[in-house]
């Protein structure tokens, strides 16, 4: 019985990276940059998305760096909240990242959540692209 169950799980869960492509053309690209607070519908235009990629856009001049295997900003610049729907249509928050990264991304750990609630810093762009199978 694990068996059938782990492979059920499996299914909902999102593929590996190896074979998701960032959302660079219509309907599913996103409009970049991002600044300020919103939100955004992860099954826009269509096409199921399985994760994010960030990436700062523009930084102010004074934001703190460090140089490691990649730049880390001393602040953190940008938070995004991930939000479920339940079948009798509640809400809930299923995980919320906070980055001082200048580029990552994101694989939701519950498939299929309705939107993704962002905060970026002032004075700050970043460039979101949505995670999604070719």
């Amino acid at each position: 019985m694990a068996g059938i169950t782990a492979g059920v799980v499996d299914q909902f869960a999102a593929p590996p990276p190896d074979l998701l492509v960032k959302s660079t053309t219509s309907p599913v690209a996103l409009t970049n940059p991002y600044s300020g607070s919103g939100n955004l519908l992860t099954e826009d235009g269509g096409v199921h998305a399985f994760g994010i990629h960030w990436s700062v856009n523009t930084a102010p001049s004074e934001a703190g760096r460090s140089s490691r295997s990649i730049l880390i900003y001393e602040v953190p610049y940008w938070s995004m909240s991930v939000h479920y729907t339940l079948a009798d249509a509640s809400t809930f928050i299923g995980e919320t990242i906070i980055s001082g990264l200048a580029e990552g991304f994101h694989l939701f750990t519950t498939a299929r959540p309705t939107s993704i609630a962002y905060h970026v810093l002032p004075g700050w762009t970043v460039h979101l692209d949505w995670l999604i199978q070719p």
